[in-house]
């Protein structure tokens, strides 16, 4: 099977990245009754800051990408990945007459994934 690349247009980047932030934050921050503001604190950034990164509006720049994927326990290209991930699954979803998965529980990368499928 041959892979295509996905067609990308400005901007696309920064709104992969919050919807792969915002999938994350759910999960990692599911009992809290303000996520964002969780993440911010384990991050050590402003909320304002993770308001912006997740909104999809605006670029974070590195440093909060940094702060924010290391809170995560990710790193910016597996949240890309998750992010075309999820674009790719909206996409099917939305071309298909049965709606079977959640985006909501998206796959949370793990180092301990291989030790996981091995039991």
């Amino acid at each position: 099977m041959t892979r295509t690349k996905p067609t990308l247009s400005k901007g696309d980047y920064k709104k992969i990245f919050a919807e792969s932030v915002k999938s994350m934050m759910e999960i990692k921050y599911e009992s809290s009754s303000n996520k964002p503001k969780a993440l911010a604190k384990d991050a050590g950034i402003s909320l304002s800051s993770v308001q912006r990164a997740i909104s999809g509006e605006t670029a974070p720049n590195l440093d909060t990408v940094e702060a924010i994927v290391n809170a995560l326990g990710s790193t910016p290209a597996t949240m890309l990945q998750q992010g075309f991930s999820l674009q790719a699954l909206e996409a099917h979803q939305s071309t298909s007459a049965v709606k079977t998965m959640s985006i909501g529980k998206i796959v949370v990368p793990s180092q301990n994934r291989r030790a996981n499928d091995k039991k």
